[in-house]
């Protein structure tokens, strides 16, 4: 939807709401996580106005929208500011969550603040786990965990990325790691 053209936010979310209502929050939701994954490439085609896929290696982060206190925080294992990020376009980023916290929050008749953007600073990754770091970071601020607070290892990292290929590849319907 990014790719094609529209008049406000507000109408951009308008139709998403329309055409992928699954995929939407509800009315009442009090925090929204994101996984986002870029390249270098998406990067270069989201400034230039075309939001489209690549095959090239990229990154992951976790985003954790919060609406109560207007705030998002920002979970990158690489530690990269991502005002300066080579991955991400925080322009493109913090428009589409200002749209998303402002549509809502008219829906809900409250008021409408600019969003702050807090970016916590990570234990590194140890190689080419943003991935799976990203993963743990959704499961512990599901469970109201503060992801800068936690420190995972190789061993736990690619136990993650063993349960990831084996649910992709084999369809497993559960997830047998605990990190709470």
């Amino acid at each position: 939807m990014l790719s094609r053209s529209f008049e406000s936010s507000h109408d951009l979310i308008s139709q998403a709401m329309d055409e992928f209502p699954a995929g939407m929050p509800k009315l009442n939701f009090q925090s929204l996580i994101i996984a986002v994954f870029s390249t270098t490439g998406m990067k270069k085609n989201m400034i230039a106005g075309n939001f489209q896929y690549d095959d090239k290696p990229g990154h992951y982060i976790t985003l954790h929208l919060k609406m109560d206190s207007s705030s998002v925080f920002i979970y990158d294992h690489l530690n990269d500011d991502i005002t300066k990020s080579q991955f991400f376009d925080f322009a493109s980023i913090s428009r589409i969550l200002q749209a998303i916290h402002d549509y809502f929050k008219k829906l809900r008749n409250e008021s409408i603040q600019p969003l702050k953007f807090n970016q916590h600073s990570l234990r590194l990754q140890s190689g080419v786990d943003c991935g799976p770091h990203c993963l743990a970071n959704i499961e512990l601020i599901l469970h109201q965990l503060d992801p800068a607070k936690q420190e995972f290892d190789r061993d736990t990292m690619a136990k993650i990325r063993s349960y990831h290929f084996l649910i992709r590849e084999l369809m497993l319907s559960e997830f047998r790691l605990s990190f709470c």
